[in-house]
C-alpha cells in the first residue's frame, strides 16, 4: 500500500488495522464506490466504440477514469461519492423498516390467529399449483419445546 500512496493511487489514507477485514476496510473508503461508477463508465465507452468498430483498451480507460475522479483530487467526485453513500445508507434505513414492519405484521396475525382459535393456515396459488397448509398447533408445539 505505501507504494500506491506514494504515487497517488489510494482513493483515501485510511491505514489497514491487521485485525481488520477485507470488507470493513472497503465499507469505510470510497473504493468500492469509486470503482463501481470507473467500471460503469468504462463499459458505456467501450459499448460506444465498439458501435463505431473501435476497440479501446478497457483497463486504460478504467484507470484514466479513476485517476480523474479520486476523490481525494477532485471534488466533484468527492461530493458525487458521498450523495451515492448517504442514498445508500437511506435505502438501508427504509428496506431496514419494512423489514421490521412485516415482521409486526406477521407477528400480529400470528397472535390473532392464535387468539382466534385457527388451527390450521390454507394459503393457495393463484393457478392451484401451489398450496401451503400450516398447523398452528405444530407450531405451537415446537416452539413450546
Amino acid at each position: 500500500f505505501a507504494w500506491a500512496r506514494e504515487n497517488g493511487m489510494v482513493l483515501i489514507d485510511l491505514p489497514v488495522p491487521e485485525e481488520e477485514g477485507a470488507r470493513e476496510y472497503l465499507g469505510k473508503t470510497t473504493l468500492i464506490p469509486s470503482l463501481e461508477s470507473g467500471l460503469e463508465e468504462m463499459l458505456k465507452r467501450c459499448t460506444s466504440a465498439a458501435e463505431f468498430g473501435q476497440r479501446p483498451d478497457p483497463i486504460n480507460l478504467l484507470a484514466t477514469w479513476l485517476m480523474r475522479n479520486n476523490p481525494k483530487h477532485n471534488p466533484e467526485a468527492f461530493e458525487r461519492l458521498n450523495a451515492e453513500r448517504e442514498a445508500a445508507q437511506q435505502r438501508a434505513a427504509r428496506d431496514a423498516a419494512r423489514q421490521l414492519e412485516i415482521e409486526r405484521r406477521a407477528e400480529a396475525a400470528y397472535k390473532w390467529l392464535l387468539a382466534h382459535d385457527v388451527p390450521t393456515i390454507e394459503l393457495n396459488h393463484a393457478h392451484g399449483a401451489v398450496v401451503l397448509r400450516i398447523d398452528l398447533n405444530e407450531v405451537n408445539k415446537n416452539q413450546a419445546s
